[in-house]
């Protein structure tokens, strides 16, 4: 607070009327000599959000110096030591942008954790592990993230269970496939197991090498081998096998029409080792065609003719699915 006056102070300035006009002229002569003192301000107020937008306010406080320079001392006069004035304010306030209410700690104390707990016989999922809480449903984008997670993980959960369970019955399959070949390779010992074959070897070796030919995914050079057999020698009792396998290696390979033809010749024999494995294997057939009635025919055939048979229990099995 600076003021330019000239202060000339006389205490034979008694009356006030005096006193202010010869302030008056003092203030008329100024010289243009500067003043300055320390001001010391005491005071408060309020602010009051009346809106998102608009506030009120209200301030008072009395400003004051240590000196009285700055009027010259003419309140001195009044036995006033200092200069000193109250001010006070009262307004209106607009926020350009609206007031944000405080922003609250985010907290997940209802969540414990979140662990794969997949039960016996079921398939698994990602469960939640609470304490009485909640959930986070209100936790917006970071729980929304978390709860994606957790369905990905459970969606890959189930991938992998299914390819188990692909793998596990691929495992079932191939056990039922040797025990098969183990029957026919005692059943080949005794049938001729010396009979010379075209090309050179003889019937049993030329038919374990068929077999294993199919076994090691070889599937055109085991039909080859296993049609050899069956023209060369129609009238043997292992030719309904040749046929059966010449059925699963075109299975093998997609051509389910062609399978099933096959498969169909194995039952037209008088007598075969192949009839129970030809029935459940024209129903599969059937049933990569779509010709879901064909299938349950076949398939009900096998139950009511081989009851005993190995595969009755895959075939109530399908049944149950078609």
């Amino acid at each position: 607070m600076i003021r330019f006056t000239e202060s000339v102070y006389n205490e034979e300035f008694s009356n006030p009327n005096t006193a202010n006009t010869q302030y008056q002229q003092d203030v008329a002569s100024n010289d243009g000599e500067t003043y300055s003192a320390p001001s010391y301000i005491v005071g408060g107020g309020f602010d009051f959000l009346l809106s998102p937008k608009w506030g009120m306010n209200a301030y008072v406080d009395y400003r004051f110096t240590d000196t009285d320079d700055l009027d010259g001392g003419y309140m001195s006069i009044y036995g006033s030591n200092s200069d000193g004035y109250l001010n006070g304010r009262l307004g209106l306030t607009y926020y350009m942008g609206a007031a944000e209410a405080p922003a609250q700690e985010e907290s997940f104390s209802g969540l414990e954790e979140f662990q794969l707990e997949p039960e016996s016989g079921q398939q698994g999922e990602i469960v939640w592990e609470e304490s009485g809480a909640p959930r986070p449903e209100a936790q917006g984008t970071d729980y929304s993230e978390l709860q994606s997670r957790v369905q990905n993980l459970n969606q890959e959960l189930q991938s992998k269970e299914k390819n188990i369970n692909e793998l596990e019955a691929q495992i079932a399959s191939q056990e039922e496939r040797i025990r098969s070949l183990e029957r026919e390779l005692n059943e080949v010992e005794g049938q001729m197991g010396t009979a010379p074959v075209t090309g050179g070897g003889n019937y049993k070796m030329v038919y374990e090498d068929a077999v294993q030919q199919f076994y090691n995914r070889n599937y055109s050079s085991a039909m080859s081998s296993f049609r050899s057999l069956l023209n060369q020698y129609p009238d043997h009792k292992l030719a309904s096998n040749c046929q059966y396998w010449i059925g699963e290696c075109q299975f093998a390979q997609g051509n389910y029409s062609q399978a099933v033809q096959s498969f169909q010749a194995v039952l037209n024999y008088s007598s075969s080792y192949k009839f129970d494995d030809a029935l459940i294997m024209l129903g599969r057939s059937y049933m990569k065609m779509g010709n879901n009635d064909n299938a349950r025919n076949v398939l009900q055939r096998l139950l009511n003719e081989y009851p005993d048979s190995e595969y009755a229990g895959k075939a109530r099995n399908w049944l149950n699915r078609l």
